[in-house]
């Protein structure tokens, strides 16, 4: 019986990479924006979920198999997020049909990244 070997996912400077973290080889890397010209900001956020993994960079949001890097749903640009770096937020129903929601810290450092402020907390 063949042991399978763990994998770490990291995203980073328009990339995402599944890592082996037995000995930091690449099982694969996924250019999110491909090509010369480039434009919008380069962070990448990715969350799992199951067999997916979630990733958001250049201000589009990515569906991505886990197993083997491949592309299968890219979403249209948020023109107002493009040169933002996004994070995930879960909702807590996801597991019931819940949604994914990806925002920013609006770019200033003020933390006002236009979102309501009831994100929970004490």
């Amino acid at each position: 019986m063949t042991k399978q070997r763990k994998i770490v996912y990291v995203g980073g400077n328009g990339f995402v990479y599944a890592i082996y973290t037995r000995d930091g080889e690449a099982a694969w890397e996924l250019e999110l924006k491909p090509g010369w010209f480039k434009t919008g900001n380069n962070f990448v956020s990715i969350m799992e979920d199951g067999p997916l993994l979630y990733a958001f960079a250049y201000g589009v949001f990515y569906a991505i198999k886990k197993v083997n890097g491949e592309i299968v749903c890219k979403g249209k640009e948020v023109k107002k997020l493009k040169d933002k770096a996004g994070v995930f937020s879960v909702d807590p129903d996801a597991s019931t049909g819940g949604s994914v929601a990806v925002g920013s810290d609006g770019g200033d450092g003020s933390g006002d990244g236009g979102g309501d402020g009831g994100g929970g907390g004490d």
